[in-house]
């Protein structure tokens, strides 16, 4: 059903809920799997001006995508590893289209009961209203 997921992710500990439902779809669909991060820049200031503060945190995500990488990969996952730079929201949305994905899945939060309008507005909520295609988000 999907064959083409894209996982924006951190690649940090919280999204592994998340990476355990790409692997379960992607095993199960012989989906490829595009493993995205998107290093937000700094509006109004050009990149050439943070260049260096960019590459070194493009080495630390790299550092961090990798162990999914093989992860997805061991386990006979076609994936394909990208970091870009800009506005995460419409960077996502631009790689989505450009990609041919038919499914994004997104680690979510959980809404706080007690503070129900806290936490609204976040990457995933505009994400899910914004895309043409399927959004999974997992909390």
């Amino acid at each position: 059903m999907f064959h083409r997921i894209l996982f924006p992710s951190d690649f940090v500990q919280r999204d592994s809920a998340a990476l355990a439902q790409v692997k379960d779809l992607a095993i199960s669909n012989e989906s490829t799997v595009f493993l995205l991060h998107v290093i937000e820049t700094i509006r109004d200031t050009s990149f050439d001006e943070m260049r260096d503060f960019y590459r070194d945190l493009e080495g630390s995500v790299r550092s961090r995508m990798q162990p999914v990488y093989d992860e997805l990969t061991a386990a006979g996952i076609r994936c394909e590893e990208h970091i870009v730079f800009g506005s995460r929201v419409r960077e996502v949305m631009r790689c989505a289209t450009e990609w041919k994905a038919d499914l994004i899945v997104l680690q979510s939060h959980r809404i706080n009961p007690d503070e129900p309008f806290e936490g609204w507005g976040s990457m995933s909520q505009k994400i899910a209203h914004l895309a043409s295609i399927p959004v999974m988000l997992v909390k």
